[in-house]
């Protein structure tokens, strides 16, 4: 009896010291802020992008879109994956949520990324750009709400470096527009 005893104390030790271990593990990799800034100091680039579709869009034409747009994450810069893109559809109860129905983030590591994926028309030379969102960009504009009074208010897009990071979050974007002479001060807390 005592060498069974013996034995089922060792497995019940052993298993204990790798749960022990494996959640170290685990709260080690999920405490590392190490989503903000990359090996060689970028930081990270959001670019959230904000789609107004047109009126009669069918969820068909809808999930294409959104299947052009996801499949964005298979381009490659010298032959590496070099973003992450997730979206949602529009949710919130507020007035000012301006009539977007879908949004996409994009997330970069370096701003040199992010400026490789936007491409035209700042960024012309062959292969210096992903041609994938150029191709993506002629796709989307049959699909998106054409207003002549507002032939611009159909897409909206923000880019901004990650300034700090927090584990958990649930994000509510507010985006302000100021009036001509009077910018928004950044402020320290």
């Amino acid at each position: 009896m005592r060498g069974i005893k013996l034995k089922n104390e060792k497995l019940i030790t052993a298993g204990l010291i790798g749960t022990a271990v494996f959640l170290g593990v685990m709260a080690y990799c999920t405490n590392k802020n190490t989503d903000t800034i990359d090996s060689v100091g970028n930081k990270r680039v959001e670019h959230l992008v904000l789609f107004r579709l047109r009126k009669n869009s069918t969820s068909d034409e809808k999930q294409e879109v959104i299947n052009r747009f996801m499949a964005l994450k298979k381009s490659l810069k010298d032959g590496k994956p070099y973003m992450k893109i997730e979206y949602g559809f529009q949710n919130s109860k507020e007035s000012v949520k301006g009539d977007y129905d879908i949004g996409f983030r994009v997330s970069f590591s370096s701003i040199a990324d992010r400026d490789y994926y936007v491409g035209k028309p700042f960024i012309t030379a062959q292969g210096s750009y992903d041609e994938n969102h150029d191709a993506f960009k002629t796709f989307i504009n049959p699909y998106l709400d054409s207003d002549p009074a507002n032939p611009n208010k159909n897409t909206l897009v923000f880019d901004y470096q990650v300034e700090e990071s927090r584990e958990k979050r649930l994000n509510h974007w507010a985006l302000f527009t100021s009036k001509p002479g009077n910018p928004i001060q950044k402020t320290e807390n």
